[in-house]
């Protein structure tokens, strides 16, 4: 059997699959519309302990900082008028991915496997616009709207060009709702004081995201 560890980095290209997941009550987001959601980039780093039992055949644990998340467009309006909205929400977790390797060649394998995640902070930044006025907003969130804890599967391929050099190119699809539904409004106070909420009410969301990293193993 073979042992090797290492390190890896790479980018996630982050989404979620948001249902009714723009639904605003609140004392001024009385009317949102024309929202959209686009893909967000963002950050992995961590360390992998791989175990090869024959030429053919292995496993391999990981542990690494995980950032998912998505990018949102959206207008609304209150007695100030039509506001013009950008928003990022970034997901922070340390994450575990558990994988079964096939090698069908030397230089490459079949990965699949699973990847639990602790979610450490829910960060949204956003830009709003109404013609010359312009606001900047950022607040964090967890309890009150993100559950703590979510659970996906995993596929993908790794290449190793080098003995010790190896790419990864992953998919992961998550199986749980990343939004507490039994805790369903996070609350927050913006710039002007003045309260807002956000209804997450029927909503679901699971995270869709592909990886590519790169590592080195000793």
């Amino acid at each position: 059997m073979e042992i090797r560890y290492g390190l890896f980095a790479g980018v996630n290209f982050s989404n979620m699959k948001l249902d009714d997941a723009f639904a605003f009550d609140g004392t001024m987001w009385d009317d949102v519309y024309d929202a959209e959601k686009k893909m967000h980039g963002c950050f992995r780093m961590g360390g992998v302990f791989e175990a090869k039992f024959n030429k053919s055949f292995g496993l391999q644990a990981e542990l690494f900082y995980n950032q998912t998340g998505f990018n949102q467009r959206y207008k609304y309006t209150d007695t100030a008028g039509e506001w013009d909205c950008k928003a990022k929400t970034s997901v922070h977790a340390m994450s575990v991915g558990l994988v079964v390797k096939v090698w069908p060649v030397k230089w490459l394998s079949v990965d699949l496997g699973a990847q639990p995640n602790i979610n450490l902070s829910v960060v949204k930044k956003s830009d709003k616009t109404l013609e010359s006025l312009e606001k900047h907003e950022a607040f964090s969130y967890l309890d009150d709207g993100y559950s703590a804890f979510s659970f996906d599967v995993l596929a993908g391929l790794t290449f190793y060009p080098w003995k010790k050099l190896f790419v990864q190119a992953r998919y992961n699809l998550g199986l749980t709702n990343t939004l507490k539904t039994d805790n369903p409004h996070y609350e927050y106070i913006d710039p002007l004081h003045s309260k807002l909420y956000h209804n997450f009410t029927e909503a679901t969301s699971e995270n869709r995201t592909f990886q590519m990293s790169v590592g080195f193993l000793f």
